[in-house]
């Protein structure tokens, strides 16, 4: 059972500064709302949580900047801060196992190494190194997408995930995709377990099985950042060569990217500003198909909650793996060429969105939260 839940951001209208928002103008108490939202859990018992510090919420507009070196240099000083209230809780409660996350979790994992406390190091993407040299490999390619053209995530940082995965006495992983990538840089096999993700079954209701689309554009949806990692580069390419008539892209999440890089002359192309998580689910309803041609990722969350959704899934192999069976398609490769083979596919035999659609309403129980805690329960108890 949980004995306590330490964080530095988590949204309770009760505390300050969240108290505080309803006293901001309208305009800005809307964003803010939508900002703080997306760092709520009902489900959490505020009796569990411990609370530090404000720091993280300082990294928020540097992540915004794309200043990410400057976000994970707070992340880090907020990681330490969290290690103190840490470290009194393990000397105060009785535990049996500490469970983090990664790139902030060092100072936690050493304070459960020091008191004998068995830790779980939750690894929600893959080895940063192989992350690295994805992207360097994506600047090289394509460098209108990476502020000053290059990319480089700092030795330190790499150095820092490193120390984790050798600390923790065991890892989480939410795909086998990242789980090749920590054993392709030294992490043992038997350190790694794979518990896939779930979406949230209070946010999502039975899934919405499509019909074949007639008359009208097929909908395709992406939900996440707009950033290189995320492969938008690929699908405001692709659908260069989509007549607007045929198809259309909706991407939903925080703009990462220059906007003069968003392509103008698209009309079939449409760009929205992220939502609230309880949002997705309206948002989700009112598309066709749900593609991600991700570079990297440990498992997007957002192709689970397609499945809730019903919808069909186009996905790269990097974001993620035990999702499409009979209701999608994985792509060979992260290209215009495939995105848009896949694209076409659909769009010429516009029956596959009924098809795979009522395959992902028979597959959705699996994808649920409730699969994902008895996952991690049966975990526990092996």
């Amino acid at each position: 059972m949980l004995s306590w839940f330490t964080t530095s951001i988590l949204y309770d209208p009760t505390r300050f500064p969240y108290s505080a928002i309803k006293l901001l103008p309208r305009g800005l108490r809307e964003r803010a709302q939508r900002e703080i939202s997306r760092r709520e859990f009902p489900r959490l018992d505020n009796r569990f949580v411990q609370q530090f510090g404000w720091l993280e919420w300082a990294a928020v507009p540097f992540r915004r900047a794309r200043m990410t070196n400057a976000a994970r240099a707070i992340s880090e000083a907020s990681a330490r801060s969290g290690a103190k209230k840490v470290n009194s809780l393990i000397k105060g409660t009785n535990i049996e196992s500490l469970w983090t996350f990664d790139t902030v979790g060092l100072e936690a994992l050493k304070v459960a190494k020091e008191a004998g406390v068995r830790s779980v190091l939750d690894q929600t993407i893959g080895h940063m190194a192989s992350l690295d040299r994805a992207l360097r490999e994506e600047a090289r390619k394509n460098p209108k997408y990476f502020r000053g053209g290059t990319f480089q995530i700092p030795t330190r940082a790499i150095d820092r995930q490193a120390e984790e995965l050798m600390i923790a006495d065991a890892v989480v992983v939410g795909s086998n995709f990242a789980a090749d990538t920590l054993v392709q840089n030294g992490i043992s096999k038997d350190k790694i377990t794979v518990l896939r993700y779930g979406f949230d079954e209070m946010l999502f209701d039975e899934p919405t099985l499509r019909r074949t689309p007639q008359d009208r554009p097929i909908k395709f949806l992406m939900v996440g950042s707009i950033n290189p990692r995320k492969g938008a580069q690929y699908l405001f390419e692709a659908f260069r060569h989509i007549s607007p008539t045929a198809a259309e892209i909706h991407i939903v999440g925080p703009m990462e990217i220059s906007p003069d890089l968003i392509p103008s002359d698209l009309p079939h192309v449409h760009i929205h500003p992220s939502v609230a998580r309880k949002d997705i689910p309206r948002v989700m309803k009112s598309a066709d198909c749900l593609i991600l041609p991700s570079l990297f990722e440990g498992c997007s969350l957002s192709l689970h909650e397609g499945v809730a959704s019903g919808l069909p899934i186009i996905h790269s192999t990097s974001a993620g793996d035990g999702i499409v069976d009979g209701n999608g398609l994985i792509l060979d490769r992260v290209s215009t060429e495939c995105v848009l083979e896949a694209v076409t596919k659909v769009v010429d035999q516009p029956s596959l969105i009924e098809e795979w659609s009522h395959r992902s309403g028979a597959l959705a129980s699996a994808h649920s939260a409730v699969a994902y805690r008895e996952r991690v329960r049966r975990y526990y108890l092996q």
